[in-house]
């Protein structure tokens, strides 16, 4: 399913027309809503993600996700097969005020977010003095608002499993008809939400 049927569902479900671009908005937003509810209702564990990097000599900042972080579970220096220990960034600045001490890599630390793309920034401590260690990471991804530019996409490139799809679709669906004074509606589509996040937290378990 993409993100334009997902919202072509919630308006069919609300009775509202799907030809109007800012009823359309609506859903999207509702739809993004539901996601950043959900995403912190449990551990879910389609949310878990790895990846990679490579350090570049005297680099010290990396943005190693193409997206937000809720959290962080581990880093690996996988080359020399040793785990980074997590630092502090006060306690960075304190041990080398001008950044200036390079060779092995002991710990990372986050440093902020990326100013252009908000993405998080990661500090390795000490600054590199290779290009070529392979660092490991272990994190949770948190899923941004959508926007039109996302309606082409499907929901599982999203990151959103189909028992998930259900219970966003059902949740923006109830904001929706709450906002247009249909409690009875609303009503009727918390009760499909509650029986699939009931479901969805089954199957979480068994994972």
């Amino acid at each position: 399913m993409t993100l334009a049927e997902a919202i072509t569902l919630v308006l069919n479900r609300t009775g509202t027309s799907e030809s109007a671009t800012e009823e359309k908005d609506q859903a999207r937003t509702y739809l993004s809503l539901a996601m950043a509810q959900i995403q912190y209702e449990v551990n879910w564990w389609w949310l878990d993600r790895t990846t990679t990097f490579t350090t570049t000599s005297g680099t010290r900042l990396y943005t190693p996700t193409s997206g937000t972080v809720s959290s962080w579970y581990s880093f690996v220096d996988q080359t020399n097969n040793r785990v980074l220990s997590q630092m502090n960034i006060n306690e960075v600045y304190a041990t080398d005020p001008d950044l200036g001490d390079s060779g092995t890599i002991d710990g990372w630390y986050l440093e902020g977010t990326d100013a252009t793309s908000g993405y998080p920034t990661i500090g390795l401590y000490r600054t590199p003095a290779n290009s070529t260690t392979t660092i490991f990471l272990r994190y949770r991804q948190e899923i941004s608002e959508w926007s039109s530019s996302n309606d082409t996409d499907d929901l599982l490139k999203l990151g959103i499993p189909p028992i998930i799809e259900s219970l966003i679709l059902h949740m923006a669906a109830a904001f929706y008809t709450e906002e247009k004074g249909d409690l009875q509606g609303s009503e009727r589509e918390w009760g499909h939400q509650s029986r699939v996040l009931a479901q969805a937290k089954r199957q979480n378990l068994l994972m």
